[in-house]
């Protein structure tokens, strides 16, 4: 995958030099004068500015984040929320580990309302 990335980039880049090269051919072409290509060559000159200084700006900003947080090794690991589902319900665990305890329950009683959810241990009758 990153090598066909790889490729679609080189080929962008190319794609967009011969764009820029197919229309100063055809400004040769149609015998422009002297003025029209002054005209041309600020413009140019003054969008090559404009993504030299964006460029800049961008790699700055990426080398502030760097020195702020250090080179990543992997991508952040997050803990699931036990405290709430996801719909913003309250979570009760009843167990005294919590949690845990209801990972090695072989069976759990989940029980819910609008505001809340509880976790349970199963009983004898529940089976």
């Amino acid at each position: 995958m990153e090598r066909l990335k790889a490729y679609l980039q080189v080929i962008a880049g190319i794609s967009s030099w011969g764009v820029i090269l197919a229309l100063w051919v055809l400004l040769w072409e149609r015998q422009a004068t002297l003025q029209s290509w002054i005209s041309a060559g600020k413009l140019l000159g003054s969008l090559a500015l404009v993504v030299f200084a964006i460029t800049i700006y961008w790699v700055r900003h990426n080398l502030r984040i760097y020195r702020m947080k250090g080179p990543r090794r992997m991508s952040p690991v997050r803990q699931p929320r036990t405290d709430v589902d996801r719909l913003g319900r309250k979570v009760f665990w009843e167990w005294p580990e919590g949690r845990e305890g209801a990972l090695l329950s072989n069976y759990v009683i989940i029980d819910f309302d609008s505001q809340t959810k509880r976790y349970r241990p199963a009983e004898e009758h529940d089976q």
